[in-house]
């Protein structure tokens, strides 16, 4: 997130710009979300069916919509966008359990 603040100290950014990179920077998962992410995050393609019930139905549509997450054959798999945005969310926290 600082080097958005600087880009934006420059000018090399619009406050269009500023605004879309904030928000995709600060994404927040639900649980729901998280352990859907969690469960792709190895894998090429998934059937995820516990995910596919009625509890978790709504996250996994949130993220298939979000562009996390993509029908991938008869499951489901992240997308280049959705790995990134899963290893953004798990760095911190696997940094703070090897602390």
């Amino acid at each position: 997130m600082e080097h958005l603040v600087e880009e934006a100290k420059r000018g090399n950014t619009s406050p269009r710009d500023l605004a879309a990179n904030l928000e995709h920077s600060v994404t927040v998962f639900d649980n729901r979300e998280a352990r859907i992410l969690r469960a792709l995050l190895d894998d090429d393609g998934r059937a995820i069916y516990n995910c596919q019930t009625d509890y978790y139905r709504g996250a996994l549509d949130s993220l298939v919509k979000q562009g996390y997450v993509q029908r991938s054959g008869k499951g489901f798999s992240l997308t280049p966008f959705g790995k990134a945005k899963t290893k953004q969310y798990l760095l911190p926290i696997l940094n703070r359990i090897s602390e």
